[in-house]
This record gives C-alpha cells, structure tokens and sequence, in this order.
C-alpha cells in the first residue's frame, strides 16, 4: 500500500525534526513547524526562522550545554537521513553525557530505529570563534514498487551556533583569568568611599564577547563566581548587558577582586550585584562562570567557567607562645581566630599576584627554656637590622622551629 506517501502524512509524522528555541533544560517550548498541514501561515518565530542556538565552544571546554533535538523517523519501507548544512562545528551525540557522537551523514534504513532525543554542541579548533547560521535536514526516501521511482520528503530546522567567549584587554580569547592587582596609574583614585575605581585601566580586565552577534537585538548574559575552596568568596549572580562593537556583542569590561570592600564599591554608580555591576568577588581556584545568556527576553542555560589559576603556593607553619607556662596561667598572646583572620586578608592580597599562602598547622605553645616573655617582648636582636639575632629569638626558634631548614616557613606570634 502506498497510502502512507501522501505529502502530509509524510513529512509531518514520518519525518519531523523538533527543536525549542535554545540550549539546555531550560531550552523552551518545542518552536512551531515553519510548514502547516493544512497550508496555514507558519508563525513568525519558527524551527527555520530563527531555529534554535547550539552554544559553540573551544574543543577545550568541558562545560558543554547541549541544545536538545528532538527526532521523529521510522524508516520502514525505506530510509531516513540526518544531515546538516553550513554547520562544520556542530557535533550531535545520541546520549546526553555528550560521549557517543553520530557522524552526519546519518542514516537509519529500513528496521533500525534512531534514538528520539539527540543533543546538539557547537565545538571548534580555532581561536577565533565566529557564528554561523545553517540548517539541519531529516530526509526520509522510499521506492514505489508501482512505478521504481524514488520519492523523498524532508524536514528543515535552522541552527544558530553561538559563540560566547573570554577576552582579555586586547580583546584576545583567554582560557584563564587574573584577579584584578589595581596598580596601574589612574585605576584608582581618591580615597576611601569617595574613591573612583576606572576598570578600563586596569591591565586585568575582561570582557564576554560574542562574535559576530551584532544583528540579534537585546541580548544580556548572567555571571557569577563558583567552586570558590571558601563558598563565602562565590559571588552572586549579576545580569550583564551586552553593545554592539563592530559585529560583534560584548560587555563593558569588568574585573576579579578578591575582597567585600573591592567587590562592593560602586563602579558607575551601581550596587554590588544590580544589574551591570563589574566587580566580581573571587578566590584563586574559583571560577568566573556565565550562566545564561538572555536573547528576546528569553533565559538560555550556557554554564561557561574561566578558571582564575594559582601561580605558586607556599606553607607556613604558625606558632602562638602563651605569655608564660599554661602550668601557671599562662595564656596566649593572640587569638587563633585573629590569626586566621590576619591570614585570610594575606591571603586576598596575594591573590592579586597569583599567590596562594596554605596554613598546614596552627599551634598554641608555652614559651621555651631561655625564653621569658613576662617582660612584655621577645627581644629578636639588640641591632636596628636584626641582626645578629639575639639569643631568645635563637631559643624560640631552635625549640620550635625547624633549624637548618629553609623551605620550612613558621611563623611566631609574640608580644
């Protein structure tokens, strides 16, 4: 029987590819068919015109979200063909943890049964990501026993791929960030509240770009920091909006700080985390992470994460001497919480360098033999240079340190 090659039939239940209209669990409702059964208008916004977005990342980035394609073909009595158009990058895998990749040309002939769900990524080689418009085909061909021709129908959905990457100061695409230092002339100025922070100077600055975006209308992301080692430092999401620059998308620039009172001082009169705030707080092993991307008011999961790389660590060891034996009431001279409080700010400045200091042990102590601090001081030499070092400095050291050792830092808390 050949009833079932009739041209509606055909291509709306043989063959139907289903898209919504972006990337991830959050992609939207499937977009309507850019053909009607009955011969009707389509709507204006279709599964041709715009089609869907398939973010397109650097072969190096494992942070794929991948825009679902949903795929109706049953092959009896023929053939059915998955292929694209003007979409090189484009890569399709048929399991959702993006390990199983199909190899387009596709095609399911008579008695297999292709996966219903395929999940689409953009992934590319170059460095110069750029965006790129194409079309995916689903082709079902049949023989007709009653003449030997050949009969084909397809359906048509249009891709997007939508680069969206890092750039530094020169506007190059970068894998890693910095924290930014603020010491080149003119980044700061004035003092205090009134202090004016111009980030455009600062040679750490960044910006999101997308390529070759220019003509997509408003279009804003979200950023945020994440898997900071301490969560207090992952800052909250922030809604950037993005200008036009030639072809491109981009936003202002923005920059990593390591601090509250960095992070929460105004730029162009904007609050910590209202919407175009450029200032975003950070650890060294956390990442900068653009979440979503806003396209005709419409939120698209995009997971994109720029890691800020520790340079170098080193280890300290620290030690508080208690005023006397704790077997006779003595004390410690500082708090280990003022302690870990010093450290933590360290910590934050060194960061603007790359440096990461790692406490391996904090310890209370009594006071050596040969050491006396009931006198209110340690004395560490009788010279303004420190040096020699005076034998109760030597004392300390040698009991509690580790003498001879110059990789081994310690530090004393004394009075």
């Amino acid at each position: 029987m050949t009833h079932f090659l009739k041209l509606d039939e055909v291509t709306f239940a043989k063959v139907d590819l289903i898209i919504p209209p972006g990337p991830g669990t959050n992609g939207g409702s499937p977009l309507p068919e850019d053909r009607q059964p009955a011969g009707g208008t389509a709507p204006a916004t279709n599964e041709v015109n715009p089609g869907t977005i398939v973010l397109l990342l650097p072969q190096d980035q494992t942070n794929k979200v991948a825009t679902t394609l949903t795929l109706k073909a049953d092959p009896t009595g023929g053939s059915g063909t998955l292929d694209q158009h003007g979409l090189t990058d484009l890569k399709i895998y048929s399991d959702e943890a993006l390990q199983e990749e199909l190899t387009l040309p596709k095609t399911w002939t008579n008695g297999d049964r292709p996966p219903s769900t395929l999940y689409m990524v953009g992934s590319s080689s170059s460095t110069n990501l750029q965006s790129a418009q194409g079309t995916l085909d689903l082709t079902y061909k049949a023989n007709l026993a009653a003449d030997g021709g050949e009969y084909s129908v397809k359906d048509t959905v249009g891709v997007t791929l939508l680069p969206i990457e890092i750039v530094d100061k020169d506007k190059k695409a970068v894998t890693k960030l910095k924290v930014g230092k603020m010491a080149e002339t003119g980044v700061l100025s004035g003092t205090g509240s009134s202090a004016t922070l111009d980030i455009d100077k600062d040679s750490d600055r960044f910006y999101v770009r997308i390529p070759g975006a220019a003509s997509m209308g408003a279009v804003s992301i979200k950023v945020a920091t994440v898997e900071n080692p301490d969560t207090a430092y992952n800052d909250d999401e922030t809604e950037i909006e993005m200008q036009v620059e030639g072809n491109d998308l981009i936003t202002k620039s923005m920059l990593l700080v390591s601090d509250d009172t960095d992070d929460d001082h105004q730029v162009d009169s904007i609050a910590d985390d209202a919407k175009n705030d450029r200032t975003h707080k950070i650890q060294l092993g956390g990442k900068f992470q653009v979440k979503s991307i806003k396209i005709s008011g419409t939120d698209h999961q995009a997971d994109i994460k720029t890691l800020v790389q520790v340079k170098k660590t080193f280890d300290i060891n620290i030690v508080i001497l208690r005023d006397k034996l704790q077997s006779a009431g003595g004390v410690p001279l500082i708090s280990t919480n003022d302690v870990q409080s010093f450290w933590k700010i360290a910590n934050e400045r060194y960061s603007q360098v790359g440096v990461k200091v790692n406490i391996q042990s904090l310890e209370i102590k009594d006071p050596p033999t040969g050491v006396d601090l009931t006198d209110g001081s340690l004395t560490i030499s009788a010279s303004a240079t420190g040096r020699p070092l005076a034998d109760e400095a030597k004392n300390a050291i040698t009991a509690l340190g580790t003498k001879g050792n110059s990789s081994d830092i310690h530090v004393f808390y004394v009075n």
